[in-house]
């Protein structure tokens, strides 16, 4: 029995040396992520207040805070801890261990044999946890996308093909038809009859249509031509395919 005693106050002995290192280990993980969580948040704040972002530095400035209580519960957690710690060991060394009237001994055997009569539980000491780290709002279901439906029934619009390309190769045909000697010249005629808005668009289009009718020389160094609408153009020395 006494030996049973004793391995009983070594099995609880090292159970709370087990206990306060993994809590000494999460308390140290604690305490780092929340310095280097801090650190990051301080330089997102000055960030923000470089530039005048004064939402984005009053966020990091809440984020901060909070992080600053979870910390600080940390290290309430882990005081109260080692207090506990401290009077459990010397109430296990100086009073379960020693016993020297056998009480503590008999009055567990005493409960341990009425236990049906009148049954024990273990107490605890309630600890609040830690408050949420955000203000509570509101949740506001959101309707799921959708697309908007359309009747089935409903009459399709009718519009007018679009005859710009057609009438734009065209024209390009009838004035590499004249003979023009370079594309600037081309697109130097073109330009002025088309909207300002398609004029730059037009002229990869009118580029690929002189060379799919027409022979470019192909020379060393190209001169850069000015064409209306304040663009400029590689320009291109130009020969009917009849001739090459």
């Amino acid at each position: 029995m006494r030996h049973d005693w004793f391995a009983a106050i070594d099995a609880c002995e090292r159970l709370l040396d087990e206990t306060a290192t993994t809590l000494q280990e999460l308390n140290q993980v604690l305490m780092r992520d929340t310095g280097l969580m801090l650190a990051l948040l301080q330089e997102v704040e000055q960030a923000a207040a470089m530039v005048d972002a004064r939402d984005a530095e009053a966020a990091a400035h809440a984020v901060a805070e909070q992080v600053e209580r979870v910390a600080a519960w940390g290290g309430e957690r882990q005081r109260a801890w080692s207090e506990y710690y401290q009077y459990v060991q010397r109430y296990l060394r100086t009073v379960v261990r020693l016993d020297p009237q056998r009480a503590m001994s008999q009055r567990l055997r005493d409960q341990l044999a009425g236990w049906m009569e009148q049954p024990f539980a273990l107490h605890v000491a309630a600890v609040a946890p830690i408050r949420l780290l955000r203000e509570l709002e509101a949740r506001v279901e959101r309707p799921p996308v959708e697309r908007p439906r359309r009747p089935l029934d409903e009459a399709l619009a009718v519009e007018a093909p679009d005859v710009a390309p057609e009438a734009l190769e065209a024209r390009v045909r009838a004035l590499l038809a004249d003979g023009p000697g370079s594309l600037s010249t081309v697109v130097g005629a073109l330009l002025p009859e088309l909207p300002g808005h398609e004029r730059f668009k037009a002229v990869g289009r009118i580029a690929e249509l002189v060379a799919r009718d027409v022979r470019v020389l192909r020379e060393i160094e190209r001169a850069w031509v000015p064409v209306p609408a304040s663009i400029e153009i590689e320009d291109w020395a130009l020969v009917p395919r009849e001739s090459a």
